[in-house]
């Protein structure tokens, strides 16, 4: 065969049958071991390739592979040299890679966590171990002959106490799906992995990348300084907490992320079904300065260890003895939510300007041209960028601040200018304003919520109602 290996050659106890693929780190091939009647991967460091540090990362690779057994990662078979270039032997993927069967269309939330578990709790696993994967993306996800993915390609695994093998200051990993802390040369931690299991979780609800950039500096650039786009701006359907979660994963700083991957996925998979724990939940945004109330810190509060997950229940799948997908749906508790385009009917609440209980909403007490009074869902009675707004409802705790706001295109609340609620012993309240001005004509959210004494909204308190801007 031109370039590699030819068909037939025998490495070890395997028979190279074909080129699988090709890449900077070595040559990979299908082969087949006839005693044992098992097709297996065997990935050869190129000839050219003979400096000591390449041999050594691709031993290494071998040793983190082989170093652990999970269901969800590669195994290794075994590690050797064919004339004089080292190879190492591992499981045969015989349905390619997530990369070549990246869904067209996004996926809802439950066929996200259903792929995304399955990794995370790999990642988590490879962690106790005291290993990074430190380059996660689909092209090193491949999926067995029951499409379940496995984790694969340790080229640039890192063991927690060896020294790393890239240069201080090198960048390593991918651009699409690199942190912010492997961009700037910063020091690697789980939350590293997790970061890139964020882009992907972002990638296959969304069906587009977050980050763009003309070049590969411009990619970095983006992973260190842009905001995390709302995943709901691409894909609407989704729960509006998704984006919370997701922009979570993806935080500048590691330490604001989630403790773990697999927390990561739980927090998903129940803002997607319409449960969020209160207790490992990401916080809601902050009223940003200038507001009635004191704002929030603008970045979010690193996460405790949660304790165990509470087990939720799987929808009747196919079974297998080795590996398998949890599909887990979970449940909802309202928190603040942030979306340009609500999905109706998620949950019922009591509603701003809607007194709890009451089947509909008041209609405006004004005519279009005059101020808002009421909030009212009815595209035919949109509110008015820059005019008059009355808010009023039920639910909101007596004694405490409240603050009313709008959420659109992502996680920042516009507060209502000049808008403090005033809240009745028996939880009504109201208050005037201005819709911000700096809104845009379309759909958004407005919020009130009770705030606690440093300025953050409690999360249980807040009201939400979809409102039409023009």
């Amino acid at each position: 065969m031109q370039g590699g290996i030819p068909h037939g050659t025998q490495i070890g106890s395997y028979v190279i049958d074909s080129i699988l693929g090709r890449g900077g780190m070595g040559v990979v091939y299908k082969a087949y071991h006839p005693r044992l009647a098992r097709w297996a991967a065997i990935k050869v460091l190129p000839t050219f390739v003979d400096s000591p540090e390449a041999q050594t990362r691709f031993e290494r690779e071998a040793r983190a592979i082989a170093k652990l057994r999970h269901r969800h990662i590669l195994s290794v078979f075994d590690y050797g040299e064919f004339n004089g270039q080292p190879y190492m032997v591992v499981e045969f993927m015989p349905s390619g890679s997530l990369l070549e069967r990246m869904p067209k269309q996004p996926l809802n939330t439950v066929q996200a966590v259903s792929l995304l578990r399955p990794l995370a709790e790999a990642l988590d696993y490879a962690h106790a171990q005291g290993i990074l994967h430190r380059d996660v993306k689909p092209a090193n996800v491949f999926l067995d002959a029951e499409l379940q993915p496995v984790l694969a390609d340790f080229g640039l695994a890192q063991m927690h106490d060896q020294e790393s093998l890239t240069a201080t200051g090198m960048v390593s990993g991918t651009p699409t799906h690199i942190s912010p802390e492997q961009a700037t040369g910063q020091p690697l931690s789980g939350a590293t992995d997790q970061y890139a299991l964020g882009i992907m979780a972002f990638q296959v609800l969304a069906a587009e990348l977050p980050f763009q950039g003309a070049d590969v500096m411009g990619l970095l650039y983006a992973h260190v300084n842009s905001p995390v786009p709302a995943v709901t701006e691409r894909n609407p359907q989704l729960n509006p907490m998704v984006d919370l979660v997701v922009a979570k994963a993806l935080a500048k700083k590691p330490g604001d992320r989630y403790p773990n991957c697999t927390e990561f996925v739980n927090q998903l998979e129940a803002a997607g079904a319409g449960r969020v724990d209160e207790r490992t939940a990401p916080r809601p945004p902050a009223v940003p300065a200038g507001a009635v109330v004191e704002p929030a810190p603008t970045t979010v509060a690193p996460m405790q260890t949660p304790a165990a997950a509470t087990p939720l229940a799987e929808p009747a799948l196919p079974q297998r003895t080795r590996r398998r997908w949890p599909a887990a749906l979970a449940g909802l508790a309202i928190v603040l939510l942030v979306t340009a385009a609500l999905v109706s009917g998620l949950v019922k609440l009591p509603v701003l300007g809607v007194p709890a209980g009451s089947a509909t909403p008041p209609q405006p007490t004004e005519s279009a041209s005059g101020p808002n009074r009421f909030v009212n869902t009815d595209p035919a009675s949109p509110l008015r960028i820059g005019q008059g707004l009355t808010v009023s409802g039920q639910g909101l705790q007596s004694g405490r601040r409240a603050q009313a706001g709008f959420i659109q295109g992502g996680i920042e609340v516009h507060p209502i200018s000049d808008l403090g609620l005033t809240v009745a012993a028996d939880g009504s309240f109201s208050g005037s304003g201005i819709v911000p001005p700096e809104l845009k004509p379309g759909t958004a959210t407005l919020v009130a919520c009770n705030f606690d004494a440093a300025g953050r909204p409690i999360t249980a308190s807040c009201i939400q109602r979809g409102v039409t801007l023009r």
